[in-house]
């Protein structure tokens, strides 16, 4: 079984997934703690719930089963080939966004790998495999689900897909929402194959055809609203970013506005994409940056600007 998946952390979480083994170390060695010290009963609960937290069974095959496609296709340009250099330099610009010391240079290195992994799963499409999709609610996974579907179906391979439930309790009985695959520890993936479901012709098809759509479209964004994907104007998410501004004016980091934003938010949007419009706010005069010592983006002072 070919596993798919559309995150680099998701599929470095999956490929431990495939050969899972329980740990026989002690659940922690050493434990670390801030105010009271825990009492000796408190601590050997802890130490269970660890050990709990490790328990797993593998899903089954080796990690070379698994194909990773961190394309972003819900942002930027979707009718060039997927391999283009306009797809290479959409994505170069997103983590440039957010990391200032980026070097075009090196991603294009990796730019090679993705493209080596695209090319993985036209071989394993050649040869008959069979495949598994895992994908979420975010817009890159939906795009990234539509995406694989439209690319298999001449193959007439068998598909199957796990979408990633709405909510998940895990570890300490804690529910909560995740929207990537890399959220999930290796141990646990299994508990999600029961929601396996294997695609018809009929289902390939039609997301084929709502693929090539928002292809035809080719907005600068896709987003999911009412779980379905559309296209959108690049300035889709401002005014959650100004509304998230308002809350800290007159001046912020930019680091503190975007984590606000990630904690509040489960949008399945990466923070390069708000690092990328909060620049694009910086050079319309929306916000004027008042320190920039700290060479690290996130680090930047800025203040919102007041128009008479």
């Amino acid at each position: 079984m070919i596993e798919v998946v559309f995150g680099e952390s998701s599929g470095g979480a999956i490929k431990i997934a495939k050969k899972y083994k329980n740990s026989s170390q002690p659940a922690a060695s050493a434990i670390g703690f801030i105010g009271k010290q825990p009492t000796k009963e408190e601590y050997e609960e802890f130490q269970l719930d660890i050990a709990e937290m490790r328990k797993g069974e593998p899903i089954g095959g080796d990690s070379s089963e698994v194909v990773c496609l961190p394309f972003m296709f819900d942002i930027g340009d979707i009718k060039e080939p997927v391999c283009s250099d306009l797809r290479k330099e959409i994505i170069c610009r997103m983590y440039s966004a957010a990391d200032g010391e980026f070097k075009d240079s090196d991603f294009y290195s990796v730019f090679e790998e993705y493209k080596n992994e695209l090319g993985k799963l036209k071989n394993f499409a050649e040869s008959g495999a069979e495949f598994r999709i895992w994908y979420s609610d975010a817009p890159y996974s939906m795009c990234g689900f539509y995406f694989v579907c439209d690319f298999l179906k001449n193959y007439k391979c068998k598909i199957s897909a796990i979408k990633m439930p709405l909510y998940v309790t895990e570890y300490f009985k804690n529910t909560h929402r995740i929207t990537s695959w890399g959220e999930v520890d290796p141990s646990k993936f299994y508990k999600f194959l029961p929601f396996e479901k294997e695609l018809s012709d009929a289902e390939i098809n039609y997301i084929s055809e709502v693929w090539n759509k928002l292809r035809e479209e080719n907005n600068p964004l896709r987003v999911l609203i009412s779980g379905i994907v559309v296209g959108a104007d690049e300035n889709f998410y401002d005014d959650i970013i100004r509304k998230e501004i308002i809350k800290l004016q007159p001046e912020f980091s930019i680091g503190k506005l975007i984590g606000k934003i990630l904690n509040k938010y489960s949008f399945g949007i990466g923070d390069f994409w708000y690092a990328s419009r909060i620049k694009k706010m910086i050079e319309n005069g929306e916000l004027k940056l008042i320190n920039d010592k700290e060479d690290y983006f996130y680090g930047h002072i800025v203040q919102t600007v007041i128009k008479n």
